[in-house]
């Protein structure tokens, strides 16, 4: 197998199966990549649908060695290598979710947040 990722700075979105209202952002610089899963050193972001208050809920984690396995991921993106996974959680005009780092490194898109939680 080609390893193209590894060395590389990734986001990966990635849904449990037994929770598919929730999803699971990781973004951090590939350490090994083969058929079965991707070892990333990186930082998780757990986002979930508040349904009481009908806004996105994220718990930020903080930074360690996470493998996922390719059956839990649905979206892998090639990221800024200057993405610092230490930044804080920045809420776009647009309502994205961005880190507050110098390339606004994508979290999340504006488009499934309401309204009523975007910070500007």
């Amino acid at each position: 197998m080609r390893r193209f990722l590894v060395d590389k700075t990734v986001r990966l979105q990635c849904r449990p199966e037994a929770l598919p209202e929730r999803v699971t952002v990781i973004i951090g610089r590939v350490q090994e990549e083969n058929p079965v899963y991707l070892a990333v050193k990186g930082r998780m972001f757990l986002l979930r649908q508040n349904e009481c208050c009908n806004r996105m809920e994220v718990q930020p984690g903080d930074p360690a060695a996470i493998v996922v396995p390719w059956t839990r991921v649905e979206i892998v993106s090639v990221v800024d290598d200057k993405a610092d996974i230490k930044a804080g959680i920045r809420y776009g005009v647009n309502g994205e979710l961005t880190l507050a780092d110098k390339p606004h490194t994508m979290i999340y898109p504006g488009s499934d947040i309401p309204a009523e939680y975007y910070h500007g």
